[in-house]
């Protein structure tokens, strides 16, 4: 039986993100910014979907949750 698999990350901004996955991703973060939708994408690769999406007007941080469906 297939079960949901969740992952949390904040966008802060054009060149803050939560956590840096990987060493490839460190890298491309460090050389390019990155808009929102652009990171979203980036996020859902290897089968991850936008699941909750929470937006802090405040301090301008956007919360997020992904998951995915794993055998």
């Amino acid at each position: 039986m297939s079960e949901w698999e969740h992952k949390e990350r904040v966008w802060w901004g054009l060149h803050q993100y939560s956590p840096l996955e990987s060493l490839d991703f460190a890298k491309f973060a460090e050389e390019k910014a990155m808009e929102l939708a652009t990171w979203l994408d980036w996020q859902c690769k290897g089968g991850w979907k936008v699941f909750e999406i929470k937006r802090d007007f405040e301090t301008n941080n956007t919360w997020c949750l992904f998951r995915r469906l794993v055998d």
